[in-house]
């Protein structure tokens, strides 16, 4: 009887081992991608999860692949085409959505929304400052605490060198809190450029429609603003030095 209840036990211990990472990998990379709504504490406790240190290193990866542009590749693009699901709602706001990011789209429907016609008043400002001095703050002492769980094994095992027993506890500790800090700070950035961008292009739209230019084919309000823009602008600069050299 005593058998068949502690194999009962046993087995039913590994059954939640096995499930509870699935449980933390989900909800720790959706707070890290939900911080900067929910507030700065979501990032800031998620490194206590034993079990969400793999939902911590997805959400940096996606928000790293995300921020990636050059020329007119779009690493939210190819998160996009590859399959990969935005979880979080600040996060989701820097990934690919049709043929533009969400924040772009976001932002086009709330101007409509508001009517807002006069794009040449229109500026973004930013107050970070206090909100990640918070985020690091609460960082510092979560990252203590994280190890806390492993001194009794560390104490205990002597079995592996002693460095080798604070290896892994430090990695997990450091690199969950570095990562879910670095998440905010690459979003925040990524974000305003986004808005920026697009404000940018909005005012150009604004003049193109009010001379009553007839824009090239590829100057398209549903497009990502820094696709357009980039492209935009290298017509300019290449129709530039052509005169420059027709000049000479």
């Amino acid at each position: 009887m005593t058998s068949t209840f502690g194999g009962t036990v046993t087995d039913g211990i590994k059954d939640v081992t096995a499930l509870l990472p699935l449980l933390g990998t989900e909800q720790c990379e959706e707070h890290v991608g939900s911080a900067l709504v929910g507030g700065f504490l979501y990032a800031a406790v998620a490194p206590l999860s034993l079990f969400g240190s793999l939902g911590i290193v997805r959400a940096g990866v996606k928000a790293l692949m995300a921020c990636i542009r050059i020329r007119t590749f779009m690493g939210a693009k190819l998160l996009r085409d590859a399959g990969f699901v935005p979880v979080g709602k600040a996060l989701s706001q820097i990934m690919w959505d049709g043929e533009c990011h969400v924040a772009e789209k976001q932002l086009t429907e709330m101007l409509e929304k508001l009517h807002i016609t006069d794009m040449e008043k229109l500026s973004v400002e930013e107050n970070r400052r206090n909100w990640n001095l918070w985020l690091l703050c609460c960082s510092l002492p979560v990252a203590v605490a994280s190890i806390m769980p492993y001194i009794y094994v560390i104490r205990n095992d002597h079995t592996d060198p002693k460095y080798a027993r604070w290896l892994y506890p430090l990695a997990r500790s450091i690199g969950g809190c570095l990562t879910a800090t670095m998440v905010q700070f690459i979003i925040q950035t990524r974000l305003m450029e986004i808005i920026r961008n697009r404000l940018v292009f909005l005012r150009l739209d604004a003049i193109v429609k009010r001379e009553k230019i007839d824009p090239p084919d590829w100057w398209d309000a549903k497009k990502s603003s820094e696709v357009v823009l980039y492209k935009f602008f290298t017509e300019v600069s290449a129709n530039y030095l052509r005169r420059t050299e027709q000049g000479r």
